[in-house]
């Protein structure tokens, strides 16, 4: 009985020092791993190519041009250039495009203005570079025939001829039209002049096409020289020099 007793009371402490040291040694809980996530690399993003960057320049650059109704002159700073030559880098530009029809349009607008001040010969300028640009445009075409109700209206009066003023020289309406050797060869000596003074030049001409040919014409007779000036339309046609301020 007694060897009994000291069993249990053995056993007993046994079991309380085990239950003691699972309280005095707690489980520890493992933290919860944070999940890692790999960033996603930045999209690159696509960078213009140097052509699209100079159609870009040059349809800003035209748009300007048109808003200071530099629509066909001055030389090489014009609205038409500048859109005719993204047409040449990208036929399909809608841009250009519509560029050009408003440069027609802008011209009939002009047009109409001059008919109402009673300028038909200026109307009549005005509408063919509208038509240049345009060909088939029916409002050109529609202008043109108020144009001409407009001048049937009006009783014909005579003109007096031209007198050039200070630094004017006149071309020969002939010669010009005919392109004749003599009209060059004195195209050729205005550009000399314009060479030894330095003088801005003016091209008054009939027509844009007449002017452009009157320009290159002079350009092409000097080799090595800048030919500074514009082109303005007028009925008649001559070279005009001004003086560099």
């Amino acid at each position: 009985m007694v060897f009994r007793s000291v069993y249990a009371g053995s056993l007993v402490a046994v079991i309380a020092m085990l239950t003691m040291g699972c309280q005095y040694f707690p489980q520890q809980q493992q933290a919860p791993v944070e999940a890692r996530t790999t960033p996603k690399a930045a999209t690159p993003v696509p960078q213009a190519s140097a052509r699209d960057r100079t159609i870009a320049r040059l349809l800003s650059d035209a748009d300007y041009a048109l808003s200071r109704n530099q629509l066909l002159t001055p030389v090489q700073d014009n609205a038409f250039d500048r859109y005719q030559s993204v047409l040449i880098m990208d036929p399909l530009n809608t841009r250009a495009k519509v560029g050009l029809q408003a440069v027609s349009l802008r011209y009939v607008e002009l047009a109409r203005n001059s008919i109402g001040r009673g300028q038909f010969a200026q109307a009549r300028e005005y509408l063919d570079n509208a038509a240049g640009i345009d060909p088939s445009s029916q409002i050109v075409a529609e202008t043109r025939q108020y144009l001409r109700r407009q001048m049937a209206a009006q009783p014909a009066t005579p003109t007096a001829s031209y007198k050039p003023g200070p630094g004017e020289h006149l071309l020969d309406v002939g010669g010009l039209t005919r392109k004749s050797p003599e009209i060059i060869a004195q195209l050729g000596q205005l550009a000399k002049k314009a060479q030894d003074t330095g003088e801005l030049v003016i091209i008054h001409a009939r027509n844009d096409a007449e002017g452009r040919w009157i320009y290159s014409t002079m350009r092409d007779s000097l080799e090595d020289f800048l030919l500074r000036g514009d082109i303005r339309i007028a009925k008649q046609p001559r070279i005009q020099f001004v003086p560099v301020l």
